[in-house]
């Protein structure tokens, strides 16, 4: 909590994902919008703790993704399970469930998310099953993805995309007279096209 992050975190828990309408993330999400807050990614862990019944203890951990930008957060998580030897077995699993899970409010609304599942239904036999019990659950990989998740989150709060300068000029030519003016307005946006009315911009001129 005393992390001097960039980026503010939200770590939410919630029940009802399934109910859809404005229960757990969906509601959350549309909640961050309407306050007019921008959501970088979403992180979202679902089903951890599960290795599955006579199956290798090699803490498997599928991800759900759904475009270019989720892909890159896909990217972060086998690094950061490489430099910090996690020992996890990632599998991209693209788009099985698309509605089925957390992250679906925001790729509905166009924003980034990935799901963390673990161990999709091949090695986890007892998913929103009555075999769903504390004796089955796997600390070692629920810490695991913890863990990486926590690290891609972080390496993503570093991910600092610099603002972008447009230059308008009225009027576009000017007599080379020595005495006539061309008004030149500099807008500065964000990685989000949100201006940035705080910046200064130097014009010079030769």
């Amino acid at each position: 909590r005393n992390y001097p992050s960039r980026y503010s975190m939200t770590f939410a828990l919630w029940v009802g994902e399934e109910t859809g309408g404005f229960a757990g993330s969906y509601h959350h999400v549309d909640q961050m919008i309407a306050e007019g807050k921008q959501i970088k990614v979403g992180l979202n862990i679902d089903n951890m703790g599960q290795i599955g019944i006579g199956t290798p203890n090699y803490y498997r951990n599928d991800i759900w993704t759904n475009n270019a930008d989720s892909l890159r957060v896909w990217d972060i998580m086998n690094l950061v399970n490489n430099q910090y030897s996690l020992g996890l077995t990632l599998v991209n699993n693209g788009t099985p469930c698309t509605a089925c899970s957390d992250h679906y409010p925001y790729w509905q609304r166009g924003l980034t998310a990935v799901t963390s599942v673990g161990g999709w239904t091949p090695s986890s036999p007892n998913y929103h099953q009555c075999g769903d019990v504390v004796a089955a659950y796997d600390s070692t990989q629920a810490t695991k993805v913890t863990q990486q998740n926590l690290a891609t989150a972080l390496k993503l709060d570093l991910d600092v995309v610099p603002p972008t300068v447009t230059l308008a000029l009225s009027s576009n030519t000017v007599p080379a007279n020595g005495s006539s003016t061309v008004i030149a307005t500099a807008t500065v946006r964000d990685s989000n096209n949100n201006p940035l009315t705080s910046e200064t911009v130097t014009f010079t001129t030769s």
